[in-house]
């Protein structure tokens, strides 16, 4: 979870939720299993009593595939997904990413591997946690949470355990393969600091980069303040981004620098261009900014 450029909250991949939310969610997603008689299956129809959903129409839109998928059918084994190219559609509904007859034949929607559900069987999964794995090392431990998901999902399919355990294996070598291991971080896995010992960033420097940058792409991306922290010893140059404001530190090379925002084990770096001029541009998470 992350505050974005407007302050608002940003929920990719991720959700703010207690474990009744989710139950909630998983209840009204999924039809009364087709086996139960109990007095507690006949209270669970799906979302027929409208405790989400004004309307089932709109339920059943979000759980129908929309439109074809064509990024899942790549990296759909990473998940744990049974796709085959020559007999499966894999799809996108409102709202959930995967749609289709991958989960060991059955007929599945989910998001991303960290919540799935099996609608034939009245299966839900969810998987939640508070944390997730740093960049750096093997690119299979960034996967291992949907693995285990799917994991999970076979074993109440019935699935053989020897299965499973193939499929999970399987997948771990695919990544592995497909994906070359990252070096980790030294500043967090070595204690090694950002700065270079005596760069510094010129006060004239800092002046020329003060002002509120605009993403040129899209108002989504919001914008990026810059300014002299006058009350820090050193007079830092700060970039805010929403409600993250940190140091940049100086590197060694014109124009580029370190955010000092420690998360995700990764090191930020921000590039200006033509910080000489007044439309100075600036290079920021993938997204180019503009000084107004």
């Amino acid at each position: 979870m992350s505050l974005g450029p407007q302050g608002a909250y940003v929920a990719g991949s991720s959700m703010v939720a207690s474990l009744n939310d989710v139950t909630k969610l998983s209840l009204a997603l999924l039809p009364r299993h087709k086996h139960d008689h109990s007095k507690q299956g006949a209270n669970q129809r799906g979302d027929s009593g409208g405790l989400l959903f004004q309307s089932p129409k709109t339920l059943a839109e979000m759980t129908t595939g929309q439109s074809f998928n064509s990024l899942m059918t790549n990296v759909g084994p990473w998940l744990g997904l049974s796709y085959s190219p020559s007999g499966n559609s894999l799809a996108a509904g409102y709202g959930f990413d995967i749609v289709g007859d991958v989960m060991h034949g059955e007929h599945f929607f989910g998001v991303l591997g960290v919540a799935g559900y099996v609608p034939s069987h009245g299966l839900g999964v969810v998987l939640m946690s508070n944390a997730e794995a740093a960049v750096g090392g093997l690119f299979s431990a960034q996967m291992i949470i949907p693995l285990v998901h799917s994991y999970i999902l076979g074993v109440y399919l019935d699935i053989p355990i020897a299965t499973l355990e193939n499929e999970f294996a399987n997948a771990i070598t695919a990544i592995d393969h497909r994906a070359p291991a990252l070096p980790c971080d030294p500043h967090y896995f070595e204690n090694k600091p950002w700065g270079v010992p005596g760069v510094v960033i010129p006060d004239k420097t800092k002046r020329q980069l003060v002002g509120t940058y605009n993403s040129t792409e899209s108002v989504f991306y919001g914008g990026v303040a810059v300014y002299i922290d006058h009350e820090a010893k050193d007079k830092d140059l700060v970039l805010q981004y929403g409600e993250y404001a940190r140091r940049l530190i100086a590197t060694g090379n014109d124009g580029v620098y370190i955010w000092a925002l420690e998360a995700r084990g990764a090191t930020f770096v921000v590039q200006f261009v033509d910080k000489d001029a007044r439309a100075v541009q600036l290079h920021f998470f993938g997204k180019s900014f503009v000084r107004k």
